[in-house]
């Protein structure tokens, strides 16, 4: 069997990649003692984020034998800071040195794919393709999945290499999780990067800030949904307000003989409303099936929802619809019942 590039291939950092890397180093140190920091890592790519790395590995370094994942850099303190949950093996400590056997930890998702009846730890990954370095990834860890590309877009395989091991990134986030809120953190920590690169441009995002960005999206269609359904529901309104007026007046003489005889003015209105009501029923019907197609159709925006919010959705939309026939249809009825029997009463006793 052929196999891929060796698995002791050297790989030497520019003067530059060198700087970089123990850039991070010292700014991670100096970041982990500001008071109030519990946990503290770097990545080159955050989730939610979208739009990350990603590639075709070798498995065990056998060209026969690939696999597409995202990859990710992370340091070591990383998976603490983000709560990401160890479930096997470890994550990246002391041990691994640049010098050390490459390390990676994948995730969960990854491992069900691609060994879903072997034992992980120890596998050996060739992901040469994303940064040019072929030396191997040997598993060490499996940690949780995360959303890379928004909370409604499927789970991809990730593999994280180590930081400190790997051929930097051009590019790097530093996560801090602490125990006070974050506006007495950033003060600290600005001054803390201004003392080693006080020409860095710096960027500082709470990761709430980073989900609710991440629905921009959806929000946008949401409002746009919103905006529509609005317009309708008041063509709607109209819509049964001239329905009923019309209604009323093609019965004008069958009102003015009922009141001739003796029928008041309530009693032409129930019967009005009894009329109008029973076709707001029948759309009531037709508008829960219509909201039970729409909302299927809607299931990405609000994937994750309950079957009770689903229920919710469909008695809304039933809601929606007898409650302007129930605002609208009266007020439509009493006036309509009134000019028109006052008029067909005239008509009935030959008054013009």
């Amino acid at each position: 069997m052929e196999q891929g590039v060796a698995p002791d291939t050297n790989v030497q950092l520019s003067a530059g990649e060198e700087r970089q890397r123990l850039f991070q180093r010292q700014l991670i140190e100096r970041l982990s003692v500001i008071p109030g920091v519990i946990a503290i890592g770097s990545i080159n790519h955050l989730p939610l984020a979208g739009g990350g790395p990603d590639g075709t590995f070798l498995i065990n370094n056998d060209p026969t034998r690939k696999g597409r994942a995202e990859y990710r850099l992370a340091s070591s303190g990383y998976f603490a800071a983000m709560r990401i949950p160890l479930l096997r093996g470890r994550t990246f400590d002391a041990s691994d040195q640049p010098n050390s056997p490459n390390a990676a930890v994948v995730s969960q998702s990854l491992v069900q794919k691609y060994w879903p009846n072997e034992d992980p730890i120890g596998q050996t990954i060739q992901f040469g393709n994303m940064d040019g370095d072929l030396r191997l990834l040997h598993v060490v860890g499996v940690v949780g999945d995360v959303h890379d590309y928004g909370v409604d877009v499927p789970i991809n395989p990730t593999i994280y290499g180590n930081a400190l091991q790997r051929l930097p990134s051009s590019s790097t986030t530093i996560v801090v999780r602490g125990q006070v809120e974050s506006a007495a953190l950033v003060p600290a920590m600005r001054e803390a990067v201004r003392s080693l690169d006080p020409q860095l441009p710096l960027k500082f995002r709470t990761l709430d800030e980073i989900f609710s960005s991440s629905l921009d999206q959806q929000r946008f269609s949401l409002v746009i949904f919103a905006v529509f359904g609005t317009a309708a529901l008041l063509l709607a309104a109209m819509g049964i307000y001239g329905v009923t007026s019309y209604a009323v007046v093609q019965r004008t003489q069958e009102i003015g003989l009922r009141m001739a005889l003796g029928a008041q003015a309530n009693d032409v209105l129930k019967l009005v409303l009894r009329n109008g009501l029973s076709l707001a029923f029948i759309g009531t019907a037709i508008g829960v099936g219509g909201a039970y197609a729409v909302t299927r159709g809607a299931e990405p925006f609000v994937r994750g929802c309950a079957d009770r919010s689903r229920n919710f959705y469909y008695r809304l939309s039933g809601f929606d619809y007898r409650g302007v026939a129930g605002l609208f249809h009266p007020g439509a009825a009493r006036h309509q019942s009134r000019s028109v029997g006052s008029a067909a009463l005239r008509m009935s006793f030959g008054v013009r």
